[in-house]
């Protein structure tokens, strides 16, 4: 059961997120096609993007060494 609420937890934690995200990008962006093109970019970067640098940078450090 615990697995049921912290599963539940990250849902609203990740919809949360994206409607605050949203919410500051509609009121800081005059145009609606303009704050669709941002929220676009935005989530490209970090749902995309942090992704890609992430692995590039495990790659670069290497394996683990071994016990």
């Amino acid at each position: 059961m615990p697995e049921l609420f912290a599963s539940a937890a990250l849902v609203v934690a990740y919809l949360s997120f994206w409607a605050a995200l949203g919410f500051v990008v509609v009121s800081a962006w005059p145009s609606a096609a303009g704050a669709i093109s941002l929220m676009g970019a935005l989530w490209a970067a970090l749902v995309v993007g942090l992704p890609l640098l992430g692995r590039a940078w495990a790659a670069r450090l290497g394996d683990a060494p071994p016990p």
